[in-house]
C-alpha cells in the first residue's frame, strides 16, 4: 500500500494541476469498480438465473468488445473535437445503463443490451480519460502519467468482484447491481460538477491524418498487435472461469468471486510495481516479452485439473493484464501530439478489443468438441507469436 501512496505523490507532483487529476482518478476509479461488478457477475448471472449455454455466454463478452471496436475510432475523433468531457459524460450515463438493464433483466436478451450499453461505454471512456490525462500533463511526463492514471481502473477491477463475494452471502446479484448503479451514479455527478476540461475544435482532416500518423509507426503498430494477442487470450480465461469452476471443479459463487478478486489484486500489484519501480530501468519491450512469455505456463491446465492450480494459473492472467496494458497506452502517449491522442489511444484499444471480441467466440465454439481446460491450455500459442513479434519488430 506504501507503493501506491508513493506513485501518487510522484504522480500529483508531476501534474501542473493537482485537483484535476485527482478527480479524473476518482472518476475513473468509481465508474471502473461499478461497471466491473456488473462484468464480473454476469457469466454466473447467465448461468444461474438464465441457463443460458457456454456459446452465449461467449457471446456477451464478444457483443461487448465487437462493441467497443466499432465505436472507439468515431468515439476517439468526436473526443479530440467535441471536447474529452462531454465524452466521458456520455460514456458514464452508459456504464450507468448497462448496470440497470442487468438489475431489471426478465430474460436473456437483456443481458446482451447491458454488454452492448458497457462496450459502448468503455470505447469511449477509455481514449477520453487517458487523453485527458495527457492534455493535462507535460509532453515529458505524458507516459508516465498515464500509465498511473491506468492504476485507477485496476483497483476497480480489483474491488468489484471483491465486492461481490462479499455481499452474494447477504443479497442477490440483483441487489448487488443495484448498489453499483448507485456507484455509478456518484460517478456521473463527480464528473458533471468535477472535471474541468477545455473544448476541442480540431478539424476532420487533423484527427484522420493523427490516425495516418499512428497507423504509419511500425513499432507501435507491432507492439498493439503483440498486446492484442494477449486480449485473445484473456477474455475467453476471465468469461469462461466462472463457468469451470461451476462445472467441472464444483465451486461456490462466492468462491469463484475470491478468486476473481485474487485476479483482480494481481493485477493491481503489477501494474502499481511496473509503472512505478521498473518500466524506467528495463523499458516497455522487455516488460511485454516477459509478461507474455509467461503465460505459456497455462499449458499446465492440460495436467493438473484442480482449484488451486487453475487460481493460480487465473491469477497470473491478472498480473501480466496488469503489466502489459499500461506499457501500450505509455507508447501511445509518448509518441503522439495533443492533436491526436483521442484517436491513437481510441486506434490501441480498437486493436486490443478486436482481440477481446474474437476470443470469446472462438473459445466457445471450440466447446463443442473441446473442454475448457483443452482451451485454455491452447491459447498461448497466441501469446507466444506475440512475444516472437516484440523480440523482432518492436525496438
Amino acid at each position: 500500500m506504501e507503493l501506491v501512496f508513493q506513485l501518487l505523490e510522484l504522480g500529483l507532483g508531476l501534474l501542473e494541476n493537482n485537483s484535476k487529476f485527482s478527480t479524473i482518478f476518482i472518476v475513473g476509479l468509481l465508474n471502473a469498480t461499478a461497471v466491473n461488478v456488473g462484468f464480473s457477475l454476469i457469466s454466473m448471472y447467465a448461468e444461474l438465473y438464465f441457463h443460458a449455454p457456454k456459446i452465449y455466454i461467449g457471446l456477451l463478452s464478444s457483443i461487448r468488445a465487437f462493441a467497443t471496436l466499432l465505436m472507439a475510432v468515431p468515439l476517439g475523433i468526436l473526443s479530440d473535437r467535441w471536447g474529452r468531457k462531454p465524452v466521458v459524460t456520455l460514456s458514464l450515463l452508459l456504464g450507468l445503463t448497462s448496470l440497470t438493464t442487468l438489475f431489471v433483466a426478465q430474460d436473456i436478451s437483456m443481458l446482451a443490451v447491458s454488454t452492448l450499453a458497457g462496450g459502448v461505454m468503455w470505447a469511449a471512456f477509455g481514449p477520453s480519460m487517458q487523453a485527458l490525462i495527457a492534455d493535462i500533463s507535460s509532453p515529458a511526463n505524458a507516459g508516465k502519467l498515464v500509465g498511473l492514471y491506468t492504476i485507477a481502473p485496476s483497483v476497480g477491477m480489483f474491488l468489484a468482484p471483491m465486492i461481490g463475494s462479499l455481499l452474494l452471502g447477504l443479497m442477490t446479484m440483483r441487489d448487488i447491481f443495484l448498489l453499483a448503479s448507485m456507484i455509478s451514479i456518484i460517478a456521473v455527478g463527480l464528473c458533471v460538477v468535477g472535471i474541468k476540461a477545455p473544448r476541442r475544435s480540431f478539424s476532420t482532416t487533423g484527427t484522420l491524418e493523427g490516425l495516418w500518423n499512428v497507423v504509419k509507426n511500425r513499432a507501435v503498430v507491432t507492439m498493439c498487435f503483440a498486446i492484442s494477442t494477449f486480449f485473445f487470450l484473456n477474455e475467453p480465461v476471465y468469461t469462461f472461469y466462472p463457468v469451470y469452476a461451476l462445472e467441472t471443479l464444483h465451486l461456490q459463487p462466492a468462491v469463484i468471486s475470491a478468486v476473481l478478486t485474487a485476479r483482480s489484486l494481481a493485477m493491481v500489484l503489477s501494474r502499481v510495481i511496473s509503472v512505478a519501480n521498473i518500466v524506467d530501468k528495463v523499458g516497455e519491450k522487455k516488460m511485454i516479452l516477459t509478461a507474455l512469455s509467461s503465460l505459456s505456463t497455462l499449458v499446465l491446465m492440460l495436467f493438473a485439473r484442480d482449484s488451486i492450480t487453475s487460481a493460480i494459473l487465473l491469477i497470473l492472467t491478472g498480473a501480466v493484464h496488469g503489466i502489459i496494458y499500461p506499457m501500450g497506452a505509455m507508447m501511445v502517449a509518448k509518441t503522439t501530439t495533443v492533436k491526436e491522442k483521442g484517436v491513437a489511444n481510441a486506434f490501441y484499444m480498437m486493436l486490443t478489443n478486436t482481440a477481446t471480441a474474437i476470443g470469446p467466440m472462438v473459445a466457445g465454439a471450440m466447446t463443442n468438441f473441446l473442454g475448457l481446460a483443452e482451451i485454455f491450455a491452447l491459447l498461448p500459442i497466441f501469446t507466444t507469436i506475440g512475444a516472437i513479434m516484440t523480440l523482432l519488430f518492436v525496438k
